[in-house]
């Protein structure tokens, strides 16, 4: 099974012009990538995981269940410093998964491995 990957720091580069950033379009690219991925990985690291990746997931869990179509959103906690409830805010046990893989274990292949069981787990 082959995945594309899109990073929203390399998507952004096109909303990049000599008169600046067009903060507009990276929105609305990142709200129609949200409806149409078929898995979400998204990122919750800190004390307070960032807020454009908490929107972007609760947009996945409201199209899902609006319009109940597939997809797979998976939170991945690399972090192993407590957050603002110990671990993960209530609203992120609407994520499908969450993966916990503490940044001292710096193994990107068993990252990439922990992340492809989550995928397959959800597709049983």
């Amino acid at each position: 099974m082959g995945y594309s990957v899109l990073l929203p720091q390399e998507e952004a580069i096109r909303f990049t012009n000599p008169e600046g950033f067009d903060a507009k379009g990276i929105a609305e690219l990142c709200y129609l990538q949200a409806l149409e991925c078929d898995v979400m990985v998204v990122v919750l690291d800190g004390a307070d995981s960032d807020s454009g990746a908490s929107l972007e997931a609760g947009i996945k869990i409201g199209h899902k269940r609006a319009s109940n179509v597939a997809g797979m959103i998976i939170g991945l906690r690399t972090d192993f410093r407590a957050s603002e409830d110990g671990q993960l805010n209530a609203m992120f046990r609407l994520l499908d998964r969450v993966v916990y893989f503490p940044s001292f274990n710096e193994d990107p292949e068993a990252l990439c491995g922990m992340l492809h069981q989550a995928i397959l787990s959800l597709t049983k």
